[in-house]
């Protein structure tokens, strides 16, 4: 699945990083040289979320067990951690937004916008919802050219054809 990611080399950005299962996911499945910056608190929701209350799909603190030189965890709010990491790279980025509430997604897609380029992937993993349905259509539709390459019933993957940022 990730076999297009494999030529040259990948930055996988995830905004929302939880457990890790997408993490282990990428990280695994990736055969070319990677690097990998995961943004979380890891002390769960920072307000209530659909049915699920503050402080849910917690670690309690504790960031994934995934260890390697190329692997960067950022633990606490995006607002104070997003600043540590140069995005600028040769490299193809997948960016990964998952942090489910509008603040942070948008806080976090601001930042980046400068740094996506022709060929780099954006994922929104709860597309539908209305914070993110929200910020693709306000902020995202509007800047970039891009093919959907991707969609579930919760996430749309796109593969960006231009940038007007």
């Amino acid at each position: 699945m990730l076999s297009f990611l494999n030529q040259g080399g990948v930055l996988y950005v995830e905004f929302g990083v939880a457990f890790g299962e997408t993490s282990r996911y990428l990280i695994s499945g990736t055969k070319a040289p990677l690097v990998y910056h995961g943004f979380d608190t890891f002390e769960g929701l920072p307000k209530a979320w659909r049915r699920l209350p503050a402080g849910a799909i917690s670690t309690k603190g504790e960031v994934p067990n995934i260890v390697g030189e190329n692997i960067h965890f950022h633990k606490g709010l995006i607002q104070e951690t997003i600043d540590k990491v140069n995005f600028k790279s040769s490299l193809k980025k997948v960016f990964i937004f998952d942090f489910d509430l509008y603040e942070p997604t948008l806080f976090a897609l601001k930042h980046v916008f400068s740094h996506i380029d022709e060929g780099d992937i954006v994922y929104f993993d709860e597309a539908f919802d209305s914070d993110e349905r929200v910020i693709i259509e306000n902020y995202f539709l509007d800047v970039f050219e891009f093919e959907v390459i991707g969609a579930s019933p919760f996430g749309l993957a796109f593969k960006i054809s231009t940038s007007k940022a």
